[in-house]
């Protein structure tokens, strides 16, 4: 059995192959095995991305170029004298690096995941022009606490779903159902009363006729048809047409999503977050009694339970026209199909025509 899955990363896609095999695994006789697909739902992920430039150079408050740089000195300034002013002296908060284009990328920068600090670098010095004199200077620069220098990515996880697990044992299950061979018919039983004891998917092992009808598992029901009036049960087996191996990893992912809250002081107080759960109440039969007075025509009878009776409403019974003298009405149980679920049904049969003759 090979099971494809098919992955998604953004716009990129590819497909892994996972293999599950059951029985004789020896390689033989080709049309003695089954090879079978599967498709399962692979990882899927989506990401997010973000570009930031920033530049930046070391300041360098003792050397007479950089002032320049930033303050029109002209030809007469030859030196930095000494520096009386640093907002930002080497330190825990040194920004030693002044920003000349951009900005820090955001996810670098204290305060939002990384480490780089920021902020203003006033800086007063005096300086010595070739006359003999000397001159008072100060800049403010927008500084750094790391050298930056070029651009800078980010990328990050928005979506991601896990690929889809695939069942321990689904080529064994798959191989379990279809390893002993099955025969398709159909057969009819017709009695005094149709037998409802039959039921899909139960098996049925068939004497008087192929040895192997009446060995193994059997022949499994598909369908059961009753027709009351005649006695008459028909019923269809052999191997499902309608189900596969598709159908059996259906099946489990039915309740791969369903999970019980572990909230548990919600499930005792019925409040999730402060908003109260409200409940449907119930709410009256309109069809009940409102009394426990005897209904006229009802029948108590239970010879099983003594101690528990059945009341049986003949007045909610089309009125027998006809009936001869004495008339048994019978009550048959028997399974059917309601939303989805079986459940137990009860109808009544009699004795004689239930009408005119």
């Amino acid at each position: 059995m090979r099971i494809e899955r098919t992955h998604t990363y953004d716009e990129k896609t590819w497909n892994t192959v996972e293999t599950q095999t059951a029985g004789d695994t020896v390689e033989g006789d080709p049309f003695r095995q089954l090879s079978l697909t599967v498709s399962a739902g692979g990882a899927a992920t989506t990401t997010g991305s973000t570009e930031q430039e920033c530049y930046t150079s070391p300041i360098n408050a003792t050397d007479i170029n950089w002032w320049k740089q930033r303050i029109d000195l002209g030809s007469y300034a030859t030196s930095v004298i000494a520096v009386l002013e640093d907002s930002h002296p080497v330190g825990d908060d040194y920004l030693g690096h002044e920003l000349i284009d951009g900005s820090v990328p955001q996810w670098l920068a204290e305060g939002q995941g990384g480490t780089i600090k920021s902020g203003d670098r006033r800086i007063v010095a005096t300086i010595a022009l070739n006359d003999g004199y000397w001159r008072r200077v100060e800049c403010t620069v927008s500084a750094i606490s790391a050298g930056l220098y070029g651009v800078y990515s980010q990328s990050w996880i928005e979506d991601h779903t896990d690929a889809e697990p695939v069942p321990t044992g689904l080529a064994s299950a798959v191989f379990d159902s279809l390893k002993d061979i099955q025969y398709e018919g159909s057969l009819t039983i017709v009695a005094e009363e149709p037998d409802f004891s039959y039921r899909p998917g139960y098996n049925l092992l068939l004497t008087g006729g192929l040895a192997a009808w009446g060995t193994g598992v059997g022949q499994m029901i598909q369908t059961v048809e009753h027709q009351i009036d005649q006695g008459r049960t028909s019923l269809r087996f052999g191997p499902p047409s309608h189900l596969g191996v598709q159908d059996i990893l259906e099946l489990a992912r039915a309740s791969r999503g369903t999970t019980k809250s572990t909230k548990t002081q919600a499930r005792a107080d019925a409040e999730f977050q402060g908003i109260p759960v409200v409940m449907p109440k119930k709410t009256a039969n309109s069809n009940a009694s409102s009394s426990n007075a005897v209904q006229p025509g009802s029948v108590y009878v239970d010879t099983a339970h003594p101690n528990r009776k059945i009341k049986i409403h003949l007045n909610d019974v089309q009125a027998i026209p006809y009936a001869p003298s004495t008339l048994d009405i019978k009550l048959r149980s028997f399974f059917v199909c309601e939303n989805g679920s079986s459940t137990k049904s009860v109808i009544m049969l009699s004795s004689e025509n239930y009408g005119y003759t």
